[in-house]
């Protein structure tokens, strides 16, 4: 992902992908910054800082 196209959803439901591991987490862009996105993850929400570039749109339908 890249950080404009994050900038400019904010609301917008993202999957992580942990470079290291694979595993994959969903969560909501919360807002962006000039070097990172901030994503609410898991339940209840906890805003973490994350690279854009370990980051996809979610487009499923839910």
């Amino acid at each position: 992902m890249k950080l404009l196209a994050a900038k400019a959803n904010p609301g917008g439901r993202v999957t992580y992908t942990d470079p290291g591991t694979g595993a994959k987490e969903s969560g909501v862009i919360s807002h962006c910054d000039e070097k990172y996105v901030y994503v609410h993850y898991g339940e209840p929400a906890v805003i973490h800082a994350t690279h854009p570039d370990n980051l996809k749109f979610d487009r499923s339908r839910r």
